[in-house]
């Protein structure tokens, strides 16, 4: 397994690469069972090297295992040659390495782990990165003002005359398999992870069943509308799917009570702002409900409510909260989940005299709630019918209102829910007030003509979730590979 040309090849050396020569014997510990392994103990790990320093006849190694550093050490002596220290602090950043060493306890200040160092017996250079990396990964973790520029650039120390090096936004998004080696990048993403299984958690244990809809969508399946990605499918025309809603709706006539779905959905909207996103993850939920679609809004807050009790109460995922807070400062959300309307008491309207919330007075609303309720959680309920899709059922009070609801955090719409209309002749009388020809979508409005019952949803992003309980200033900061109107790479 190693280079033919490189000296003590039992202690130090170049790995050949691994090609699957055969089958592994040598057991590497996870960043969490090293710190339960008693010291004196000999151990393998495989780590990539983030820092080397070495320092006459020593060097020290910062070594990077599942997001966690750890500080590693070679001292000369009669089994670590000047040849091998050497070798050490050739090393490039960010390559990979096996290390065999054992544990010694040491106060460490430049490291996750503080408490004890690695003192290496062997060391391997499994993977060498190349010399010049496009970013530096103490560079991609300093906090920026200058994030919307479009190149890696310098500014001065406001303290010394050191200059500090600001990776922006687009330098990141250019080259984010670095950019996500980062700690509280990397957090970000174990973050979003979890938000996505604790969706699926939440609602399985709530008898969700979970489906799978088609984002192939031809004009019977397609929700209409200009914001869509259209392809050719074998000389028919198809869209790509913007959103699971009618087919979830199907599912639930079809005998599915309650059905959930995490999926991509597609928006081909020209939109470059902080928040959208061409291609996002979709928290999408329908079922049935017995009187009221505030039974459907129980659901959104039952599970933001326990989201949040889980991110900021239980282990690893508050910690991960905390090392995205030092990059990215924010304070911990508060839910006392009720829905309030304030705007008209302090007399803010949008300036087009429109009824929907612009994203000025969404923010408004929020700072509204926060100060008065003490809450960064509430719902906005009974939207004007035409501001919202042609399924949301007519309020029985009001037909120019609708049974629909959006739930806000940090003043930023996170879901959007109503009840949907299950009688097929209105659903036609909602469709030809819109302009849209029924026959356009006959298989869908024949699914609720064999008995359909009444039912609500709601779908969330899983990016614009993320991003608003972290309080990132991006979207895209949110998405492991983001797609915009003017990014399709990496």
């Amino acid at each position: 397994m190693f280079c033919d040309n490189q000296p003590c090849p039992e202690l130090f050396g170049e790995m050949e690469m691994v090609k699957s020569q055969s089958a592994c014997t040598r057991r590497y510990l996870s960043s969490s069972e090293l710190d339960g392994l008693p010291e004196g103990e000999s151990f393998w790990i495989r780590a990539r090297v983030q820092q080397s320093r070495v320092k006459g006849n020593t060097v020290f190694l910062v070594l990077r295992l599942q997001g966690v550093t750890v500080q590693a050490a070679l001292f000369k002596s009669d089994s670590v040659t000047k040849d091998m220290i050497r070798f050490c602090g050739s090393i490039p950043r960010e390559s990979v390495v096996d290390v065999q060493g054992g544990k010694v306890a040491a106060t460490v200040t430049s490291c996750k782990v503080t408490t004890y160092e690695v003192h290496v017996q062997r060391i391997y250079c499994v993977s060498r990165a190349a010399p010049a990396l496009p970013l530096l990964l103490e560079d991609a973790a300093r906090p920026s003002e200058a994030r919307d520029n479009v190149s890696v650039e310098q500014r001065a120390d406001a303290d010394s005359e050191q200059r500090e090096v600001v990776v922006n936004l687009e330098t990141r998004l250019n080259e984010r398999v670095l950019d996500l080696r980062s700690p509280s990048h990397n957090s970000i993403m174990r973050i979003q992870s979890h938000v996505g299984q604790a969706f699926r958690n939440f609602l399985a244990a709530r008898g969700f069943v979970e489906i799978h809809t088609p984002k192939l969508q031809g004009g019977s399946s397609c929700e209409g509308g200009a914001a869509v990605f259209p392809l050719d499918y074998f000389g028919s025309k198809a869209w790509l799917a913007q959103s699971p809603q009618l087919h979830k709706q199907m599912a639930v006539m079809s005998g599915f009570e309650r059905v959930m779905e995490v999926g991509p959905v597609f928006r081909a909207e020209s939109s470059h702002t902080s928040r959208h996103l061409c291609e996002f993850v979709g928290l999408d939920f329908e079922m049935e409900i017995s009187e009221s679609y505030a039974e459907a809004m129980d659901i959104v807050e039952g599970f933001v409510v326990t989201l949040l009790e889980e991110l900021y109460h239980s282990q690893p995922l508050s910690s991960h909260v905390d090392e995205v807070a030092k990059q990215y400062p924010c304070k911990r959300l508060r839910c006392r989940h009720e829905a309030v309307d304030l705007l008209n008491d302090r007399g803010c309207t949008n300036e087009d005299g429109s009824k929907d919330l612009s994203t000025q007075l969404e923010r408004l609303l929020g700072e509204i709630v926060a100060e008065k309720h003490e809450t960064d959680f509430f719902f906005i309920t009974d939207f004007p019918s035409g501001v919202r899709p042609f399924y949301s059922m007519p309020s029985s009070s009001d037909p120019s209102s609708s049974n629909s609801f959006d739930a806000y955090l940090r003043g930023q719409e996170i879901c959007s829910g109503a009840q949907r209309i299950h009688d097929s002749s209105l659903l036609v009388e909602s469709l030809k007030s819109r302009g849209i020809d029924p026959s356009s979508m006959q298989p869908y409005i024949n699914s609720f003509k064999y008995g359909g019952s009444p039912h609500a949803g709601a779908g969330l992003g899983l990016e614009r979730l993320t991003m608003t309980i972290l309080g990132l200033d991006n979207i895209r900061l949110a998405s492991m590979f983001p797609r915009d109107p003017k990014r399709l790479s990496p």
